[in-house]
């Protein structure tokens, strides 16, 4: 009999090692259905002066006192959950609208509190320690009953156990195990849950535990336990914030800020249900749901838009494999329908392990008239004088990079970097305001004013907008800026001074929060921006990666350069995005045109990076870069941090973080200049024609190549110029 119980077990566990594993099923705990979580308000009492290493309080935990001076829980208590959801209602409190909100209720996160403080005594805090062990321990000598707890309303513990411990991506068992599913410890000023310096709104993100019996309970399943002394705002944000763990993995899955090694050097302040602190705003976004599989009930796809007539349309993938023609499409509001549209950006086709990751274009329309559909820094956020306190309805895109496999093995979880779903902060923003290398005030630094709003007492440095330097392949946006702010040649270290708090207009400066958005990121006609392509800033090419740790304040790189699985070049590509009506219905809606042959250079660009021209997608015989009249690329160098270590400084003495520029037209691409069009190669930039390629100039047009900068020609390669062309070396 024992024979046949290992071989079953042993069956059980390769059918789980080998069984298609999906991310939607959730990691410690489901993503579908109803969960209750069960809450324990905890302090620690410092009085007592027997802390580890004698550290004081540190957290100023804002909670009521009743007249004896004994803590309560915080007065919003009851706006983290629902205790109960009837069919067909809706949800009042925050948490169990986002997730309800979020998956069109097919996720019902409820909760409820225990509603007394648990208050120890520094003596007993250990650093590093959840505080799990403790809370039990004070919870099975609680004196309601001796069989059980119950909740604020009046829940037993056997209300908070609906579901058993199942493996990471396996379908997830809804049935009674004698365990709590999950604990949440809600610390006032615990300064010693992961360190002895954890910060307030900071803690350990929901994973499984063997929590040790207590009451009429075996137990607990799950565990969260975080710091949240302001409660409020704060509260809701970090007990979302911790709860993703449980859903989605560990922190390779953070968005926006938080620990783990993340895709870019600095951190993008882009928005969703992964979002961390630099997030701007916390409502879901269409990689979330589809990630989750959370579809609109009312809908046949997962990720879907209408044509003109209102037909839905598949738009899970829009490739130039599977849709060269592109099309028109329809976006309804994200919010209530959830139409998107995911891109996949030409010429980076991930296969294995080290390859570079896949990278996605999504596209949402955001009407901003839910709840959740405002920055979270609205009060200071630039709103064009109060007319988009929310932020402006428009299109809103952002890249996603790698996070792509949705099903597989256990590589689906994997945290090895080369793997496509293991770096964090793996979506990056958009801005409809473009990308610069921006133009920062030194002689302008901001003292750090806790009065001023959007500056909360940071040392800032002001940007200069105007006179900043577009560069749509490789610059900054608001939402995506770090600098050397001290000059000492190194990144992450001591650059205190911030920049992204205010801006310098004329004499003037405005203190607004704009990494944390403004009213104009969105692309609609009130930003007077209203189009993608390679003629546009920003531009729908593949951004550059470049792997950091933000807490250990380090770039990623084993040999000095990027890793194999890293994207260093920007591939041009014909890839429109157009919007050519909005309100088309009277409801919002955004009519788009796709494009994939769309190659026009309509507008004088500047472009900077390793840059690549392949030839036209459709017909070899026609351009794959068509400048026209009287238009001007400059080829520049960049000045926005793109590497991990200095090369020179510039003019005014401060370092370049950044590699020259070179352009290459590859085998077969060809490049045609119209009448009066200019081509510029500067600061050291190379411009190669490869064996193959094909260069036209048209009437009048120039190509000047200044100073140190080359124009390379390769056997093989042609040109053809009008007479009236001229190709001019100036130093």
């Amino acid at each position: 009999m024992r024979i046949i119980a290992w071989i079953l077990l042993f069956v059980l566990l390769s059918e789980c090692a080998f069984s298609q594993l999906e991310i939607s099923n959730g990691v410690t705990l489901p993503a579908t259905d109803t969960l209750r979580v069960f809450i324990v308000f905890a302090e620690i009492d410092f009085s007592d002066g027997k802390c580890p290493e004698n550290l004081p309080d540190n957290i100023n935990g804002s909670w009521p006192k009743n007249a004896d001076g004994k803590t309560l829980v915080p007065d919003d208590a009851d706006s983290y959950f629902d205790f109960e959801l009837k069919p067909g209602q809706k949800p009042k409190a925050y948490i169990t609208d986002y997730y309800f909100q979020s998956s069109f209720g097919s996720y019902v996160l409820l909760g409820d509190y225990y509603p007394k403080v648990l208050t120890f005594p520094c003596s007993k805090i250990k650093i590093g320690d959840d505080g799990l062990s403790l809370v039990i321990e004070a919870l099975n000598k609680e004196p309601e009953t001796d069989s059980t707890l119950f909740s604020f309303h009046e829940l037993p513990l056997k209300s908070f156990d609906s579901w058993s411990i199942s493996p990471q991506g396996v379908t997830k068992l809804k049935k009674s195990d004698g365990s709590i599913d999950l604990l949440y410890i809600i610390w006032r000023n615990n300064r010693f849950i992961g360190s002895k310096n954890t910060k307030d709104n900071s803690g350990y993100g929901v994973s499984q535990t063997k929590g040790s019996a207590f009451k009429n309970m075996k137990g607990v399943n799950n565990r969260s336990s975080f710091n949240s002394g302001s409660s409020g705002f704060h509260g809701r944000f970090i007990t979302i914030a911790e709860h993703l763990h449980a859903i989605f993995g560990g922190n390779q899955w953070h968005t926006a800020g938080g620990r783990g090694l993340h895709t870019f050097m600095f951190t993008p302040h882009s928005y969703g249900l992964t979002g961390q602190y630099f997030a701007t705003m916390q409502a879901p976004c269409a990689w979330d749901r589809w990630m989750m599989n959370w579809k609109n009930p009312d809908k046949k796809m997962l990720i879907s838009a209408t044509d003109t007539s209102g037909k839905e349309i598949n738009t899970e993938t829009i490739s130039i494999n599977d849709n060269p023609d592109g099309g028109l499409f329809v976006l309804r509001d994200f919010m209530t329908y959830g139409d998107a549209i995911r891109i996949k950006l030409p010429h980076i086709n991930w296969e294995k392990s080290g390859d570079v990751k896949n990278q996605y274009l999504w596209l949402e329309n955001r009407r901003m008239n839910t709840n959740l559909d405002q920055w979270y820094t609205e009060e200071c956020a630039d709103n064009n004088n109060g007319a988009y306190p929310n932020g402006t309805p428009g299109m809103y895109a952002y890249i996603q990079v790698g996070k792509d496999l949705k099903s597989g093995g256990n590589e689906i979880y994997s945290t090895n970097p080369p793997e496509a779903n293991a770096l964090a902060s793996f979506l990056f923003p958009f801005s409809a305001e473009g990308n610069f290398d921006f133009f920062y005030c030194w002689n302008n630094i901001q003292d750090g004013d806790y009065g001023l709003c959007g500056n909360w007492g940071n040392e800032n440095i002001p940007v200069n907008k105007k006179k900043s330097a577009p560069n749509p392949f490789t610059g900054f946006s608001d939402l995506y800026d770090y600098v050397d702010s001290n000059n000492d040649g190194l990144l992450y270290s001591g650059d205190d001074v911030q920049p992204g708090l205010s801006d310098q207009i004329g004499d003037s400066i405005y203190h607004n929060y704009n990494q944390s958005g403004d009213w104009q990121d969105a692309f609609c006609k009130a930003t007077s921006n209203t189009m993608l392509s390679i003629s546009t800033n920003p531009a729908p090419v593949p951004v550059y990666t470049l792997s950091a740790n933000y807490e250990t304040k380090s770039i990623y790189l084993k040999k000095g350069a990027p890793e194999s699985y890293e994207n260093r070049t920007i591939w041009l590509n014909g890839l429109s995005v157009e919007i050519l009506k909005e309100n088309i219905f009277g409801h919002g809606e955004i009519l788009l045109k796709i494009r994939w042959n769309n190659y026009d250079v309509s507008n004088d660009v500047r472009w900077c990076g390793n840059i690549v021209l392949s030839p036209n997608d459709f017909d070899l015989g026609k351009p794959s870069l068509i400048l026209k009249k009287g238009k001007k690329i400059t080829i520049d160098r960049g000045l926005s941090p793109q590497i991990s270590k200095p090369i020179e400084k510039d003019a005014s003495g401060r370092w370049i973080y950044t590699d020259t520029t070179t352009f290459t037209a590859l085998d077969g691409a060809y490049i045609k200049m119209e009448q009066n069009a200019k081509i510029e190669i500067d600061n050291l930039s190379k411009f190669i024609l490869k064996k193959g390629s094909k260069f036209e100039m048209g009437k009048k047009s120039k190509l000047i190549i200044y100073g140190n900068s080359s124009f390379i020609i390769e056997e093989g390669a042609v040109i053809v110029k009008n007479k009236k062309s001229r190709i001019i070396f100036k130093k």
